[in-house]
């Protein structure tokens, strides 16, 4: 059964995203030049200090790093129960139940994608 509770949460958190995203781009249209010298000092930044850029590189990746171990572990408990939706988990809408193979497969699929994900994330850092 969807939860009202999970739907209202996910619809305000979208809202609030939203807006904060639409403030930013007014403040930023507004003074482009914040933009433009925050990055001429982190080209110089860049330059200067690569060992502390990549540092601080890796501590933006570390959440998608994160997430994707988190991810990972989900679909294992997916292919151990058999079943996704996991039992007990809350979901906003009615969602259509997998069971047997079809989850099995759904959840290798999950667990297929956050590896591809790990292994390729450390790309996006240059210095690396």
């Amino acid at each position: 059964m969807p939860d009202p509770k999970a739907r209202r949460k996910a619809v305000v958190f979208v809202i609030v995203v939203t807006i904060i995203g639409v403030l930013l781009t007014y403040a930023i249209g507004k003074n482009p030049t914040i933009i433009e010298s925050q990055i001429e000092d982190g080209i110089r930044a860049i330059a200067d200090k690569p060992f502390d850029t990549a540092l601080a590189i890796s501590v933006f990746l570390a959440p998608i790093v994160t997430i994707s171990i988190y991810l990972f572990f989900i679909g294992i408990k997916i292919a151990n129960a058999q079943r996704f939706p996991i039992p007990g988990t809350t979901v906003i809408r009615d969602t259509k139940l997998l069971a047997g193979s079809a989850a099995i497969r759904h959840a290798r699929i999950i667990q297929l994608l956050t590896l591809v994900v790990i292994v390729l994330t450390p790309m996006l850092d240059p210095n690396l």
